[in-house]
């Protein structure tokens, strides 16, 4: 009897200092990143390995998307770079950077030509499946696949490559403003126009 007693008292222990190891993580976190944000080690669209710290220094204007996105992604990476251009001189100290939701189909090729089309200073990331999921997280991003009928997904000019044609990725389509010390400072909802969005950032500038 003492023996069970000694094990069950064992596992509790364990489980109360996983919790409180848990907590003191979390708090970690929101002391060092504030409301959204979190550590991350990812690679980036030239295939160097980057992480959060790297950036440190420079305000980030941070986007989760994908690269075979139809409409959301390319409108909101369009929206960001003509709101660096607006800022003109200011928009120097912001580093926009696009995270990838499909590591599977988003490689750092696939991510290098993508990046360019936006702006000539975009920086795009990748990486593996469970650091994006753990990012998306401590953003409060969601993601999730829609697989599309075959009919839809392989056209016949899509032919060659029919799997990277199954499905289309749903997700929240937030802009988040990170301040150069590596704290959320302001977020956009998707639909925000690239006048407000420079116009915000230069009022956080001018402080």
């Amino acid at each position: 009897m003492k023996k069970t007693y000694l094990i069950l008292f064992s596992f509790l222990l364990v489980i109360a200092t996983s919790d409180a190891a848990y907590g003191a993580d979390d708090d970690d976190k929101l002391a060092r990143y504030g409301q959204y944000g979190g550590p991350f080690s990812l690679v980036d669209h030239t295939g160097r390995t980057v992480t959060d710290r790297d950036f440190l220094g420079k305000y980030l204007l941070l986007f989760f998307g994908y690269t075979y996105c139809p409409d959301v992604c390319p409108t909101t990476m369009q929206v960001i770079g003509d709101a660096l251009d607006l800022l003109g001189e200011e928009g120097r100290s912001i580093q926009p950077v696009f995270i990838s939701v499909d590591p599977e189909r988003d490689t750092v090729q696939e991510l290098a030509g993508y990046v360019s089309n936006f702006h000539p200073r975009m920086v795009g990331l990748t990486g593996e499946k469970d650091k994006i999921i753990s990012l998306a997280d401590d953003y409060g991003a969601t993601f999730f696949k829609v697989f599309l009928p075959p009919s839809i997904g392989n056209s016949d000019d899509q032919a060659e490559e029919p799997e990277k044609n199954q499905y289309l990725i749903n997700h929240s389509a937030a802009t988040y403003l990170m301040g150069p010390d590596g704290r959320f400072i302001s977020y956009f909802p998707f639909g925000v126009g690239s006048e407000d969005i420079a116009r915000k950032i230069h009022k956080i500038l001018d402080k």
